[in-house]
């Protein structure tokens, strides 16, 4: 069944119904009938086409205002007229609706697409999937639950997510009226599974007497259909507590936490409660903090030891400011009787000519009603600091290190403490300074104290030239201090580049660099002495033509017996290590003044060359047969290719006007014709990229009449004009013109004719 592809239909333009039914008919230019499927609809609706309906009009079948399908005879003309088939509704793909099983069927939906009349699977999604899932929050966070599909016979693998249906819940709680004062709330979401069960919370037994009773029951659905065992739940009781805060404890104190947010269990409401200070603020002793009971207490019972309560408290230390550079850090825990005093520490005297100065105070309630004296302590002397940085180091230069945290020792500072950059990224002997630090008792008679140096940080920013991305070359460079702000810049040997300056690869550390630094020439890193692969395929010259070749470059590679052409050319990029190499056919005889001598420059590295050959039936010289250039990352790359190999696999392409060879191809009957009939149907297709269209006819008469006297020259003729005709019949199908390389078909092809 012969069916127009749809970019072909695509690109027809509308004009007039006639116009253009006249141009879907030429799509199908000599085939005796062919169908075109309506580009709006997917191909899948080929399978309304019933070949049972016979006419020499155009059969078209259509569906309300569409037609999707056309049948077209060869000799149909405009005149011939329509048979029209009208396609019902029951013709067309019928929608199939699935209802998870996992899902009780009592449980209903808001806007359930099965029973909305307007729910229909558009054309365009006819292979599709449509899948409704369950609204999340009835559903485990890694779940997603599926409740309904909806599909047609026709469906394929994809699947569409229609979104989340939210179920309709009669959702109804009830509480246990004969638990008196207690009750329970419960704030819960049954899970798909459980919404046609009847969830029941039991309250905690010690209530009950260990007795099992429920406290709430919760239903979704108005008939449920099992029950669920929820666990227990504790009453919500609010019993009213009579709290006592210890008259001893200043009111002001906080505590970490509060224990009057703390409430009594009912089971507990007898005894008293009691809330005891962390003992690192008492005297060996146990102090209390807080007492709550209820109107329950009974002091026979007893009370409850409630553990300890840390103070929150708001410390506050005050320094002296009239002591100037002299300060000192105090680590002290007060006791509960100390909370409401001033605590003073004392300076050294020495430090005061034995004259009694505080230096700190500490207090945690805002209005002490005291002064307790904490004894004398030595000061901890921070002289302040003053830095300066080098104002000629660029700001493109980090450091490892910033050295702006260190500290001076007291004992140093009368010094100027200076930090040098790195020798080696300054180079020679010279030494410059990048940091330098004093305090107020610096001293310039003392002199200085070198801190070393510090390793600086580049954002050095290294590239290759875009222009010829494949070229590389070994460059192990640090920038100097001095180069800094410049950007450096390397060059292509001019051997490579036809004595032009082309620039290789740049190093910057800068953004906007101050000027160039010219690095000189560096030699890329490429072959300099090209591979030679012969490639052959049980020609029967081939052994004398690889002897040929072996006579030019000693070191050629071989592939032979490889089938295929793209795959015996890929196993020749496999064998060679140079970038780009030389491939010899195996039927090719190499001229006497033939070496394998050029090497193309760094810009033509990514482009295949091809070689002019001489043919020795007509005497044409050209591409065909010639020896070529191939890029060897571009053929190892290449996935595919068209039916002409050599112009396909680059987008880069040069043709030399230096003969080669002789393409020896006329050694016996099937390799001469089979030779001509893949030349000059590629010829006549066109296939072959960028080729003059008068060279070619030129060409394709040249081979169709000129060699008879020559050895197979007949079968030379023939083949050609096969070729020829094979060509102009199939230039547009594409996988028909690929099978010119398959070595079996054209034998078959050959003893065929």
């Amino acid at each position: 069944m012969n069916i127009i592809p749809k970019e072909l239909v695509e690109q027809i333009e509308f004009t007039t119904p006639r116009e253009y039914d006249k141009q879907l008919f030429a799509l199908g230019a000599g085939l005796d009938e062919f169908y075109v499927i309506n580009p709006i609809w997917p191909d899948v609706y080929k399978r309304l086409i019933d070949k049972s309906i016979r006419s020499r009009s155009c059969v078209m079948w259509v569906h309300e205002t569409d037609w999707i399908i056309k049948r077209f005879h060869k000799n149909w003309s405009y005149t011939d007229g329509y048979k029209i088939v009208e396609l019902s509704e029951e013709d067309m793909p019928q929608m199939v609706w699935t209802r998870n099983p996992a899902i009780d069927n009592t449980i209903f939906f808001k806007d359930d697409p099965q029973t909305l009349l307007d729910t229909k699977i558009p054309r365009w999604d006819i292979e599709c999937q449509y899948v409704w899932y369950l609204d999340p929050a009835y559903c485990n966070p890694d779940e997603k639950i599926w409740v309904c599909t909806c599909e047609t016979e026709w469906v394929g693998k994809d699947k569409k997510d229609m979104g989340y249906l939210v179920p309709e819940l009669d959702v109804n709680i009830l509480h246990n009226t004969d638990l008196i004062d207690l009750t329970a709330e419960v704030n819960f979401t049954p899970h798909y599974s459980d919404l046609a069960y009847e969830h029941i919370w039991y309250i905690d037994p010690k209530f009950t007497a260990g007795k099992k009773t429920w406290i709430v029951k919760m239903t979704a659905v108005f008939e449920p259909t099992g029950v669920k065992d929820m666990g227990f739940v504790l009453p919500e009781v609010e019993p009213v507590q009579h709290w006592e805060l210890n008259p001893d404890i200043p009111a002001s104190i906080k505590f970490e936490t509060e224990p009057k947010n703390y409430i009594i269990p009912n089971w507990d409401t007898k005894f008293k409660h009691v809330w005891y200070l962390d003992p690192k603020h008492c005297d060996d002793k146990q102090i209390w903090v807080y007492t709550c009971q209820t109107d329950s207490y009974d002091p026979d019972i007893g009370i409850k030891d409630m553990g300890y309560v840390i103070p929150d408290l708001d410390i506050t230390i005050t320094h002296n400011t009239e002591l100037i550079g002299l300060e000192a850090l105090v680590d002290y825990t007060p006791l509960y009787s100390d909370f409401a005093y001033e605590h003073v520490w004392y300076i050294d005297p020495k430090f005061t000519g034995d004259e009694k100065t505080w230096i700190v105070k500490m207090s945690v309630v805002p209005n002490p009603t005291g002064i307790k004296d904490m004894g004398v302590i030595s000061p901890e002397a921070t002289p302040e600091q003053h830095w300066e940085v080098n104002p000629d180091i660029p700001e493109c230069i980090q450091f490892e290190t910033d050295p702006r945290d260190y500290i001076i020792p007291n004992w140093d500072s009368k010094f100027k403490h200076i930090w040098y950059l790195n020798p080696d990224f300054v180079g020679g002997t010279k030494k410059i300074w990048l940091y330098t630090c004093t305090t107020n008792n610096y001293d310039p008679n003392i002199g200085i104290k070198d801190m070393g140096h510090i390793d600086q940080v580049l954002d050095v920013e290294f590239k290759y030239n875009p222009e010829i991305p494949d070229l590389k070359a070994n460059i192990d460079y640090d920038i100097k201090y001095s180069e800094v702000e410049y950007k450096h810049v390397w060059y292509v040997d001019p051997k490579f580049t036809n004595g032009r300056k082309i620039w290789l690869a740049s190093m910057s550390a800068i953004k906007k660099p101050k000027g160039t630094l010219d690095m000189g020439y560096l030699v890329p890193d490429v072959a300099e002495n090209l591979d030679v692969v012969f490639i052959s395929y049980n020609e029967p010259n081939a052994e004398d033509n690889w002897q040929r070749v072996l006579e030019k470059a000693p070191d050629a590679k071989r592939v032979d017996g490889v089938k295929g052409i793209f795959e015996a050319h890929k196993a020749a990029a496999e064998l060679a290590n140079s970038d780009i190499f030389y491939v010899v056919d195996g039927d090719a005889y190499l001229e006497d003044n033939w070496e394998f001598d050029f090497n193309p420059n760094i810009f033509d590295r990514d482009c295949v060359h091809v070689y002019r050959s001489r043919n020795p039936i007509n005497n044409l010289t050209y591409g065909y047969g010639g020896v070529k250039l191939f890029p060897r990352k571009v053929l190892l790359e290449t996935t595919d290719w068209n039916v002409d190999m050599t112009t396909s696999i680059a987008s880069k392409l040069k043709v030399l006007t230096k003969i080669s060879n002789t393409t020896a191809f006329n050694t016996d009957p099937l390799s001469t014709w089979r030779s001509a009939f893949r030349e000059c149907a590629k010829l006549a297709a066109g296939t072959i990229a960028n080729q003059n269209v008068v060279e070619t006819e030129r060409r394709l008469k040249v081979w169709m009449t000129e060699g008879a006297d020559q050895s197979f020259g007949e079968y030379s003729l023939a083949g050609a004009r096969a070729g020829y005709e094979y060509g102009m019949k199939n230039k547009l199908n594409i996988e028909l013109m690929k099978l010119i390389n398959d070595r079996e078909w054209l034998e078959a092809q050959f003893k065929n004719g």
